[in-house]
């Protein structure tokens, strides 16, 4: 998720969020950009799947044939279906910028990461009925 308020000019705080499929652990990490580099880095850290978007930072064989190689599963959710509601009631839709933000949101998601894993109820579908 891009937390760059109503710009998308220059480089701004970048959240990536992570979840297990089949028990829905979920990690937020906030990123400086979105090189390829640290999105690996924060894949090789949390070591989970990928269930990714249709971004340039996930669709690319660089990340793929890693994922590959580390036995990470890929998958890719429906197109244009966004999932950001944890992100926005940590964020909002402010702009965030350098290095000082991420150290700030990335201790901000340390804590809520466990908050979100240890005490919010989570469910999952089992089956939809026409």
């Amino acid at each position: 998720m891009a937390n760059c308020g109503i710009s998308t000019a220059c480089e701004y705080i970048s959240t990536l969020t992570l979840t297990t499929v089949h028990s829905g652990w979920t990690e937020n990490r906030a990123l400086l950009n979105k090189v390829q580099r640290w999105v690996k880095e924060v894949v090789n850290d949390v070591k989970k799947g990928l269930d990714s978007d249709n971004g340039s930072k996930f669709k690319n064989k660089q990340l793929l044939g890693w994922c590959a190689e580390n036995h990470i599963k890929f998958t890719r959710r429906c197109p244009y279906r966004k999932n950001d509601s944890v992100v926005r009631r940590i964020a909002g839709y402010y702009r965030l910028e350098g290095e000082d933000a991420r150290n700030v949101m990335a201790e901000l998601y340390e804590v809520y990461n466990k908050l979100v894993n240890y005490f919010f109820p989570s469910m999952k579908i089992i089956s939809k009925e026409r």
